[in-house]
């Protein structure tokens, strides 16, 4: 399933991605890199998550702790549509 919502999202015409980071504290801090296709919700995690600095972005690991693949108009194999928002490390 997450193949399948990775390919839904990569023939989007747009994506957006938001970066940012959960846990205020810096020493235990983890990294997030958030890909939907609905403003929306990338303004949503945006609002969440703790910004990231010019300085921090430009040092923002290539793979994040975790990624989250918002597919929420992914069409289900169940024939509904889901709010699937699948993660991995």
């Amino acid at each position: 399933m997450l193949d399948r919502a990775i390919d839904y999202l990569n023939n989007r015409g747009r994506l957006f991605m938001v970066d940012g980071y959960v846990g205020w504290d810096p020493r235990y801090r983890k990294s997030v890199r958030v890909f939907c296709t609905r403003p929306y919700h990338g303004l949503f995690m945006h609002n969440m998550m703790i910004r990231p600095t010019m300085e921090e972005l430009e040092h923002f690991p290539k793979e994040p702790d975790f990624v989250i693949y918002n597919a929420g108009e992914f069409n289900a194999e169940l024939g509904t549509t889901s709010n699937l928002r699948l993660t991995s490390s």
